[in-house]
């Protein structure tokens, strides 16, 4: 979450010329708050596909090579970063005074918030995000290491290479944490407020042609 007033983000001039009339401050506050929130949801966008710019931790070759299909394990298509399907739904959700930026992870259009619609978050994808940032440990029992041992379906192929067997003294498995918030707020916050600024200012602009 961040939250945004615009009385510490606006210089005193562009304030008061914005209370002239009750409607300007709200829709242009909504206006600037929906550029900033997409502009955010953007690039929470391209940290998680680009594995946060290189920092997280490589994938177990298993992970990187095969997925759960139909209860098979089956070849990837193609992989680029853990996590890299949860990336296209950040989104961004703008409360009613248009005063609070809410960021997370859901099914709704992008610019649903923007057009003033209600919204939410989705769930399970907000639980999958907060499982990410996390170092789980995973118990390894009799019938997992009998699973993976199974993808070795055609003669030839090659342990390590084609399929990953787990060793019998294997137990459990660390799955290494992958921040996204965190780094995130870090890199857009001397952006995010000035932005914000800018954009009130240019709508504030426009309602005023308006009229």
């Amino acid at each position: 979450m961040i939250e945004i007033e615009v009385e510490h983000n606006t210089d005193k001039k562009t304030l008061v010329f914005a209370k002239l009339k009750n409607t300007w401050l709200s829709e242009s506050r909504r206006s600037a708050g929906s550029s900033t929130g997409f502009f955010i949801a953007g690039e929470i966008r391209k940290y998680i596909e680009s594995a946060g710019t290189g920092s997280w931790e490589k994938p177990h070759p298993m992970t990187a090579l095969f997925e759960r299909r139909g209860g098979k394990w089956e070849r990837r298509k193609g992989f680029i970063s853990p996590y890299y399907g949860l990336a296209k739904f950040a989104r961004y959700i703008i409360n009613r005074s248009a005063t609070v930026i809410r960021m997370g992870f859901g099914t709704f259009k992008a610019k649903d918030p923007a057009k003033g619609k209600t919204v939410s978050f989705n769930k399970p994808l907000q639980e999958i995000a907060e499982q990410a940032q996390k170092q789980r440990t995973i118990v390894v029992t009799d019938r997992m290491k009998r699973l993976l041992g199974a993808t070795r379906s055609k003669p030839g192929q090659t342990p390590g290479v084609d399929f990953f067997p787990l060793r019998r003294e294997t137990s459990q498995i660390t799955v290494p944490p992958r921040p996204i918030s965190i780094p995130v707020f870090a890199k857009i916050k001397g952006a995010s407020f000035p932005l914000f600024a800018d954009k009130f200012k240019k709508a504030l602009e426009k309602r005023y042609e308006k009229e």
